[in-house]
C-alpha cells in the first residue's frame, strides 16, 4: 500500500514537471512572438511607395540598411521662404491699390519703390544663390539620390527586395519632374519681376517728364494705366506662387 502511494506520488511529480516544462516552453514562445512583433516593421509602411518619395526614415528592410534622408527640414524652409515671398507680393498688391487713390506725386513714389522691391525680391529671395532656390535644389538632389538608390535595388536580380523598390520608382520620378517644373516656374517669376522693375522705372520716368512739361492730365492718365497694369501683373505673380504650392508636395 505504501509502495503504491510512493508510485502515485512519483507519477504526480513527473506530471507536474511535464506540465511545468510545457508551461515554460509556451511562455518562452509567447515572449519570442511578442518580441518579433515589436521588432518587425509595419508591412503597410514597407509597401508604401511614398517612403521613397517623401524622404522619411524608411525601415531598414526597405533601404537595405541605408537610411533615406529626412527632407522635412528642407520642406519647412521652402514653405517659410515661399510664405515670405507671397507676403511681399501681397504687400505690393495693397500698395498698388492704395496708389490709385493717392495724389500724383505719391503715385510716382509708390511705383518707383515697387520697382526697387521687385528687383530686390528677384535678386535676393528668388535669386540663384538665394535660400529659396537653394532649398529646392537641395530637395531635388536628395530625391534624385533616392531614385538612384531605389533603381539600383530594383535592377538587381540578387536583391530579394527588388519587387518592393520597383513599383515606387515611377511615382518618385513623377514627383522629381514635377518639382523640376516648379523650380522652372520660379525662375520665370524671377525674370518677370526683373523685367517689370525695369518697365516701372521707365514708365515712372516718362510720367515725371509729362509733369515737367506741364502735361498734368496726360501724366495722371498714364500713371493710372501704369498702376492698373501693375495690379494685373502682381495678381499673375501671386497666382503663379499659389500654383507652385499645390500638390504633390503640399507646401502651401
Amino acid at each position: 500500500m505504501k509502495a503504491n502511494n510512493n508510485s502515485r506520488t512519483a507519477q504526480g511529480c513527473q506530471q507536474c514537471q511535464g506540465m511545468t516544462s510545457k508551461s515554460i516552453l509556451a511562455a518562452l514562445c509567447l515572449l519570442a512572438a511578442v518580441a518579433l512583433a515589436k521588432a518587425a516593421p509595419d508591412p503597410a509602411a514597407i509597401l508604401d511607395p511614398a517612403l521613397l518619395a517623401a524622404g522619411t526614415n524608411a525601415p531598414a528592410m526597405l533601404t537595405n540598411s541605408v537610411t533615406a534622408p529626412n527632407t522635412n527640414g528642407i520642406l519647412g524652409r521652402i514653405q517659410a521662404d515661399l510664405g515670405n515671398v507671397k507676403g511681399e507680393i501681397l504687400a505690393a498688391v495693397k500698395q498698388a491699390r492704395d496708389a490709385l487713390r493717392a495724389n500724383p506725386d505719391k503715385q510716382t513714389t509708390v511705383v518707383t519703390n515697387l520697382a526697387a522691391r521687385f528687383r530686390a525680391l528677384a535678386t535676393n529671395d528668388l535669386g540663384p544663390s538665394g535660400q529659396f532656390l537653394g532649398g529646392l535644389d537641395e530637395l531635388l538632389k536628395r530625391m534624385r539620390a533616392q531614385y538612384q538608390e531605389g533603381l539600383k535595388h530594383a535592377s538587381s536580380i540578387k536583391d530579394p527586395a527588388a519587387t518592393i523598390y520597383g513599383p515606387a520608382l515611377p511615382k518618385l520620378e513623377e514627383e522629381i519632374q514635377a518639382l523640376e517644373g516648379k523650380r522652372t516656374s520660379i525662375t520665370v517669376v524671377r525674370e518677370q519681376l526683373i523685367e517689370e522693375a525695369k518697365e516701372l522705372e521707365a514708365k515712372a520716368g516718362a510720367v515725371g517728364w509729362l509733369d515737367s512739361v506741364q502735361q498734368t492730365e496726360a501724366a495722371s492718365k498714364a500713371m493710372q494705366k501704369v498702376i492698373a497694369d501693375l495690379i494685373g501683373f502682381v495678381g499673375r505673380v501671386r497666382a503663379s506662387l499659389d500654383q507652385f504650392a499645390q500638390a504633390p508636395l503640399n507646401i502651401d
